[in-house]
């Protein structure tokens, strides 16, 4: 039987020392909510050197820095169920377990379609196994680490390393130094070849199919300077918004959400979608199918929150696990399309060029279960050089020049 995690108060250390004195550590991640008044907004999270690590880029599947033969959705079944070896303490936030996040391509490949042709520097999915983990409670404003290993020796073991790696000295932090922003002008990426290529298929699909619409994301790239990944994490955020970063090889992502995407507490499932251009009542109804196949006795309970945003509850079937509640639901409708299943074939059968990480999740899975909220925005290094990403929609009829015009204007 698994023990329950050790956890030690943490003093004299704020998220911001935390995060700066962790930064530079591999495998560092952390999730930010300090602004954030929603119900995921109680607890931000540091973290770093995990025990395991999983990660999916252009096909190949990694466990632990090895590459494996297995399929994407078989490895990471067996590198999640790891989570059983960690105890669980339902007062706390976080009991040790994964801490990660899934682009568009790793999605895809979980679901068992063929991988696009490239590579990202940044995988696609990647995940690490963390046994000890800093929590910032902003309720009781406290700090505490938890650290989770096979006994409690081990356990104090652990929690006290993990603390002494906070206290070291770090370069000081730079956030909220002022500095400039290079605008630029938006480059689509793939190149705009690529784009018109795809976007000419999506019109001949349209029309031979006779689908009502389509939906495929895409993003742009536009220069940005003389600021490094920690300090865009620290920058000013809108209230009710969670952040996170995770830093791998010299690569950053950095994602933020409003909007929570999928909670699962014991059987409890909870599923909160971000629409996009297609109609919410359509994209609703396949939402519920897909759900229903995950649900005890195929039930689930559509409610609508009072700001009249699209709230999904239901039981998750005994034999399937939160990760399975996860995979079902990504990639998400908002970054497909709708008809769901027929614009998943389109993309599977045309969107040849590999996606850098846009659209996808981040978020936390533990023994008691997990929750993970839709990832709207991403910076990544290439290069040397940051970059930030906008949203471009591929419909039948849009004009991708104009498009891509428009988007020049917000910037």
């Amino acid at each position: 039987m698994a023990t329950l995690p050790l956890v030690i108060p943490l003093d004299g250390v704020t998220f911001e020392s935390a995060v700066m004195a962790l930064s530079e550590e591999p495998g560092f991640a952390c999730i930010d909510a300090r602004s954030a008044r929603t119900g995921a907004g109680r607890y931000s999270f540091v973290t770093a050197l995990p025990i395991h690590t999983f990660g999916l880029s252009g096909g190949f599947v990694t466990v632990d820095g090895r590459t494996t033969i297995e399929r994407p959705y078989a490895a990471f079944s067996r590198f999640s169920a790891r989570i059983r070896e960690f105890g669980s303490d339902p007062y706390l936030p976080f009991n040790g377990g994964m801490l990660g996040y899934v682009g568009f391509e790793g999605a895809r490949a979980l679901r068992g379609f063929e991988p696009a042709r490239g590579f990202s520097r940044l995988p696609q999915l990647w995940f690490g196994m963390y046994d000890s983990a800093a929590i910032f409670d902003h309720v009781e404003a406290r700090a505490f680490i938890v650290a989770n290993a096979a006994c409690a020796s081990e356990s104090e073991t652990r929690a006290h390393a993990f603390m002494g790696r906070i206290s070291m000295e770090r370069p000081g932090n730079t956030a909220g130094r002022d500095s400039t922003t290079s605008r630029g002008e938006l480059r689509m990426s793939p190149a705009d070849c690529e784009f018109l290529r795809t976007l000419d298929a999506a019109r001949s699909w349209v029309r031979a199919e006779r689908a009502e619409r389509i939906h495929i994301a895409r993003h742009g790239l536009t220069p940005v300077a003389d600021r490094t990944p920690i300090e865009f994490f620290f920058e000013k955020r809108a209230e009710d918004e969670v952040r996170a970063i995770f830093v791998r090889e010299g690569a950053a992502c950095i994602a933020s959400s409003f909007e929570g995407l999928l909670e699962v507490k014991g059987r409890e499932l909870r599923h909160i979608p971000s629409f996009c251009r297609a109609a919410a009542s359509d994209v609703e109804r396949e939402i519920e199918e897909e759900l229903k196949r995950l649900c005890a006795d195929n039930e689930v309970t559509l409610s609508k929150s009072d700001s009249g945003v699209s709230v999904f509850t239901g039981r998750l079937r005994h034999e399937m696990s939160p990760i399975d509640a996860l995979v079902g639901l990504m990639p998400a409708h908002s970054m497909t399309g709708a008809p769901y299943d027929r614009a998943m074939d389109f993309i599977n059968g045309n969107d040849e060029t590999h996606r850098t990480l846009y659209g996808g999740a981040f978020g936390i899975a533990d023994a008691s279960g997990l929750w993970f909220r839709t990832a709207e925005a991403v910076r990544t290094i290439a290069d040397g050089a940051l970059s930030t990403t906008a949203g471009a929609d591929i419909t039948a009829n849009i004009d991708s020049r104009s498009f891509v015009d428009q988007l020049n204007a917000r910037l």
